[in-house]
């Protein structure tokens, strides 16, 4: 690992510490979720949160598509 990669990483872990901290502690039964937010919004830049939400919600509602590994072979 390079110093740059670990760069990435510490800059990745700060983003995701700062943006869940207002929430006060998250469940572990629902930490998936909010790394799929997190995950989206970091994508899509920092936006406002309530745009984020909304924007989540709304694709929220559309068909999942699940495979498995078996599937892909």
């Amino acid at each position: 690992m390079t110093g740059s990669d670990l760069n990435n990483v510490n800059g990745y872990h700060s983003r995701l510490k700062r943006w869940i901290y207002p929430f006060n502690g998250v469940s572990t039964k629902y930490l998936p979720n909010y790394l799929v937010w997190f995950l989206r919004q970091d994508s899509m830049g920092m936006i406002p949160r309530a745009v984020a939400a909304n924007r989540f919600l709304d694709h929220s509602h559309l068909p999942r598509v699940f495979t498995t590994t078996k599937n892909l072979l």
